[in-house]
């Protein structure tokens, strides 16, 4: 028994660092965005026009809501592995723990494809 408890804290330390890991990720990238100057703080430049300012106003807005829809899904990922690791040998939670795990990285991949998608977009717009 005190190996199977071995185990089981061995499980649940190696879960909780991989969701630190995807925490200090999502922060990271975060951190990375807002480093990006756009140049929107100076008002409106001589040669700029409104169209141009308004693709930047649309280009934030959209990074930040792919910036938040990014920290909802680790979110869900933490949640996932919390369910997971605290499941214990109940296999109806662990089912629903592989569920949340499941949908939550399949939406995180989404959130990435579509962040790849929108900025390319409008790298070609501009």
């Amino acid at each position: 028994m005190f190996k199977l408890m071995q185990k089981k804290n061995q499980k649940i330390k190696i879960i909780c660092g991989l969701m630190l890991v995807l925490v200090l990720l999502s922060f990271a990238g975060l951190a990375f965005a807002q480093s990006i100057d756009l140049g929107l703080g100076h008002g409106t430049l001589p040669n700029q026009s409104r169209a141009d300012s308004f693709k930047e106003l649309i280009t934030i807005v959209l990074n930040a809501l792919l910036g938040i829809a990014t920290t909802v899904a680790v979110i869900f990922i933490i949640i996932g592995g919390y369910q997971y690791a605290s499941s214990g040998v109940n296999e109806d939670l662990r089912t629903k723990a592989k569920k949340t795990l499941t949908w939550a990285i399949i939406g995180l991949a989404a959130v990435i494809l579509s962040a790849v998608a929108v900025n390319t977009l409008i790298a070609l717009l501009s």
